[in-house]
């Protein structure tokens, strides 16, 4: 089973090029998981990687140690996200995504 056969159930929600969705320092108290496009991941003003495989997850680490982002994530094209709203109990109820 994948990531994305995991999240079916959860809200989707699409973001322009250029948007931010996770902020460097900030906490979203969310889980996003990429269905479709490209993101950055960048730390102060240094992009450190580009994302595009589906099912690659975002804000998992601030959700599991109770901490700030550590980098910001943003789209680089239109993407697509699965959204967890309460991430913790997606993650105790989909251990194959941990």
């Amino acid at each position: 089973m994948s990531v994305l056969d995991c999240c079916t159930a959860l809200p989707v929600r699409t973001f322009g090029p250029g948007e931010t969705i996770l902020e460097e320092g900030k906490r979203a108290g969310v889980l996003f998981v990429l269905i479709s496009g490209s993101i950055e991941i960048v730390k102060g003003n240094l992009q450190i990687t580009t994302v595009r495989e589906p099912g690659a997850l975002f804000g998992e680490m601030s959700v599991l140690l109770d901490a700030p982002h550590m980098a910001s994530v943003r789209t680089l094209e239109p993407s697509t996200f699965h959204i967890a709203q309460d991430p913790i109990a997606f993650l105790q109820s989909n251990p194959a995504v941990t």
